[in-house]
């Protein structure tokens, strides 16, 4: 298991439901560690924000979280994940 960072693999960031065989070049491997390294500053953001995320493991309850604002808050992530796209494209 090749690990581009802390967490996350290249056989995870190469798996594909299409019955092909995805080997990226040396230069895609570079490109991967640069978005990996993204995605682990947006894990980073998302769990000082929402508690940390640990595999198998549930989140503990926000006490200011109630189910009325559910929609309002799924907005809010949504909207905060379109912002931080937009900065990465910005970075390339």
């Amino acid at each position: 298991m090749t690990k581009l960072t802390e967490h996350f693999t290249l056989e995870e960031m190469c798996k594909t439901s299409v019955n092909l065989k995805n080997v990226p070049s040396e230069a895609q491997v570079a490109n991967l560690k640069r978005l990996c390294g993204w995605l682990e500053r947006l894990r980073s953001r998302y769990n000082e924000r929402s508690g940390k995320v640990t595999p198998g493991g549930l989140r503990q309850r926000k006490r200011w979280f109630a189910p009325k604002h559910y929609a309002s808050v799924m907005r809010l992530k949504d909207d905060m994940a379109r912002l931080l796209a937009e900065d990465f494209i910005g970075t390339i």
